[in-house]
């Protein structure tokens, strides 16, 4: 099976194979050209869009407009989403952690996040592939102890969880923080999880540190996608 993966921003992804598109955390915060870029990739396709948390730089109520242009609709929140969205509460499915869904012969689940809201996995054709959302580890030195210790907790937690259900991971959507520990925890998911392909998110569009980043990544023996502008794409193959 092949799925070609593109990036939009920050942590606004898509996913595409045959007619059929996943788009990630389209986001508020974003510019005209990537919004006309996705636009453009959504017409006449079946859409599904999953948004992992109410952030503006994770979640915009413009989603609902894709609708008018795909072939097929489909839209899956975190709670956090629809408690600030009446329209999204309405139209899409609404999930929390532990929620298993369908989208059309995709097998989904919502997992935990030491954020607001949810992490995904999906199973694609047989490709596993785990989006954080924002579950990371976000301890810093500026961060209380006691809130450090809480969000590692969550964060390794729900790691084990994904590990325990399904095993080795094909794709992983894995935010890096560069001030936190762990660069956010990108080892502990590489060790627990031993992904084939790393896709580092959550750069706010800073994506000049890619680079060295994904160069480094690398002497972990596993692929990484070090796109370097709007559209840049990654076609993988199972």
């Amino acid at each position: 099976m092949e799925l070609k993966i593109t990036y939009v921003f920050h942590n606004c992804f898509i996913i595409e194979w045959n007619d059929k598109i996943i788009l990630f955390d389209y986001p508020e915060i974003i510019s005209n050209r990537a919004r006309e870029y996705v636009k453009g990739k959504v017409i006449g396709k079946k859409l599904a869009i999953l948004i992992s948390h109410s952030h503006l730089d994770h979640f915009s109520e413009e989603l609902l407009e894709f609708r008018t242009l795909a072939k097929e609709f489909k839209c899956i929140v975190s709670a956090d989403v629809a408690e600030k969205s009446e329209k999204c509460l309405n139209e899409c499915l609404v999930v929390n952690e532990g929620v298993k869904f369908e989208i059309w012969d995709i097998e989904g689940k919502a997992y935990g996040s030491s954020d607001l809201g949810v992490s995904f996995l999906l199973k694609i054709g047989g490709i596993k592939i785990y989006f954080a959302g924002d579950n990371a580890d976000w301890r810093r030195k500026e961060l209380p102890s006691v809130i450090g210790e809480l969000v590692w907790n969550v964060f390794s937690k729900t790691i084990r969880e994904v590990r325990n259900d399904v095993g080795e991971l094909d794709i992983a959507f894995i935010d890096v923080c560069e001030i936190c520990e762990n660069l956010g925890g990108v080892f502990y998911i590489i060790e627990e999880l031993k992904p084939k392909l790393i896709i580092p998110m959550h750069l706010h569009g800073n994506i000049k540190i890619l680079k060295d980043i994904a160069n480094f990544l690398r002497n972990f023996k596993t692929k990484v996608f070090a796109y370097n502008k709007l559209g840049s794409s990654y076609i993988y193959l199972k």
